[in-house]
């Protein structure tokens, strides 16, 4: 019997990827929606998949729905970030909601439920400013709200798996890219901006992220699922990134001279964000010491797949 798997943040960048690859491997795929949630990204996959609709805040709704589905295996994805579409005030008070609050809920929720694994999703902003490539046992000083919830999260997952002995885990993704990424985050900002032939307005230059490819980030989801690993992630955190920073001037560089764009590109036209540090690469020691995976696609090979399904489908992004 192919096991159960309840994803939430389906709709999602990561998410939906992981729902689409699961769909692929045939497993019994539950993912949880708001009512009125934009499912472009799985439209094509509904007839596949089990979808509820609860918000994660109703904690009792969830409770009857697990102790139904009796669910195997939960990856949690769903998440407000930086770029949602609030004023300051009302964007901290849904990232504390969504990252930290709907989290607490959704573990409540499952309390009587005999799952195998729960997988959190972090966040490398969890880390705050290192002068050094961030590990799982750094101290971490988050220098914003989207930093400080998720960390939050990570804790109390930390603390139900110690003292609950539950099997959570966290892992903290840097900087995913590809297909079906957020119109606003850089990568997907720049390729269809230039696609488009339309200004491409850029912020400093020096600042450097982790970047890897999203098929790699599925494929560590997909190893700690299938292998069965609920004893050894127990309570862990694992960093998920490359491995290799790069500056954005690097990777604008890269995706303008494919398109031919570079006289587009306007540095500095985006007001730098006071916690956007110049350092920031994941120390991968942990997740290679006990996972079989290591991420195949380099940046390079990355942004020309990415590139190339932003050519067949530029219409969202418009």
């Amino acid at each position: 019997m192919a096991k159960r798997i309840f994803v939430t943040g389906a709709t999602g960048f990561v998410g939906s990827h992981l729902v689409r690859r699961l769909v692929g491997k045939n497993y019994e795929v539950h993912i949880l929606a708001r009512a009125g949630s934009d499912k472009w990204r799985i439209a094509d996959l509904i007839p596949k998949i089990h979808e509820h609709i609860i918000d994660l805040s109703e904690t009792e709704e969830l409770r009857r729905l697990f102790l139904e589905i009796q669910p195997e295996i939960i990856i949690h994805l769903a998440t407000a970030s930086i770029y949602s579409a609030f004023t300051e005030l009302e964007n901290e008070k849904e990232i504390i909601k969504t990252n930290f609050l709907s989290f607490v809920s959704l573990l409540n929720a499952l309390s009587d439920v005999n799952y195998r694994l729960f997988i959190n999703t972090g966040s490398s902003s969890e880390y705050g400013l290192k002068s050094a490539p961030m590990k799982e046992s750094d101290i971490c000083q988050p220098i914003n709200v989207y930093g400080l919830a998720k960390l939050s999260a990570a804790l109390y997952g930390q603390y139900l798996a110690k003292v609950q002995g539950r099997p959570i885990a966290t892992f903290r993704l840097f900087s995913p890219y590809g297909p079906f990424d957020d119109k606003k985050r850089l990568i997907s900002h720049v390729i269809a901006k230039s696609l488009g032939q339309n200004e491409i307005a850029v912020g400093n230059p020096e600042v450097s992220r982790d970047y890897i490819f999203i098929d790699d980030v599925i494929d560590l989801y997909l190893e700690a699922i299938e292998n069965e690993k609920a004893e050894k992630l127990k309570g862990e955190i694992y960093n998920v990134g490359f491995g290799r920073q790069t500056e954005i001037s690097q990777v604008v560089g890269q995706i303008t001279r494919r398109l031919g764009t570079e006289n587009l590109v306007k540095w500095n036209a985006v007001k730098r964000r006071v916690w956007e540090p110049e350092m920031w690469q994941a120390d991968m020691e942990k997740t290679h010491k006990n996972f079989i995976w290591r991420p195949k696609v380099d940046l390079s090979e990355g942004l020309g797949k990415t590139i190339n399904w932003f050519k067949s489908n530029l219409k969202y992004y418009e």
